[in-house]
């Protein structure tokens, strides 16, 4: 049986095909550097209690950085949303997700500290609400 693709079907690819794209081509560049500068890659193998340390390390670190509670006055929550929110777009439109997300993170954890204080903030919920609705979030 043959089937004919509708432009639904072909819609929906297209996106997918980029992707798959993307992949090879950055794989050919990874390639090529490997060559070039003779580099085998190799299987990293590492026993669960050298994870577990790994991601202890680095648990621990944000714990020394501080709070965002801690190192930003109430005032300049919204300067510092505004400037993740640009900072994960650029990294999204630059293709690094990783970093895109954990950005994301940061704000979802600010966000989440101002609607902690809103009770002590002397700004009401109703501004709050707006930022987050001008930042594409549901109130």
């Amino acid at each position: 049986m043959i089937r004919v693709l509708s432009r639904e079907d072909v819609r929906q690819a297209l996106p997918m095909h980029r992707a798959i794209e993307e992949t090879r081509r950055r794989r050919r560049i990874q390639l090529e550097y490997n060559r070039k500068h003779r580099i085998i890659p190799r299987t990293i193998v590492k026993t669960a209690q050298e994870i577990l340390q790994a991601t202890s390390v680095a648990d621990s670190g944000k714990d020394k950085e501080g709070s965002p509670e801690e190192i930003f006055k109430e005032t300049e929550y919204e300067d510092m949303l505004a400037r993740l929110e640009r900072e994960m777009m650029e990294a999204a439109g630059n293709l690094e997700f990783e970093k895109a997300a954990s950005l994301r993170d940061r704000m979802e954890d600010i966000i989440a500290m101002m609607a902690i204080q809103g009770s002590r903030s002397s700004r009401s919920k109703s501004d709050r609400s707006k930022a987050r609705r001008r930042r594409g979030r549901k109130s």
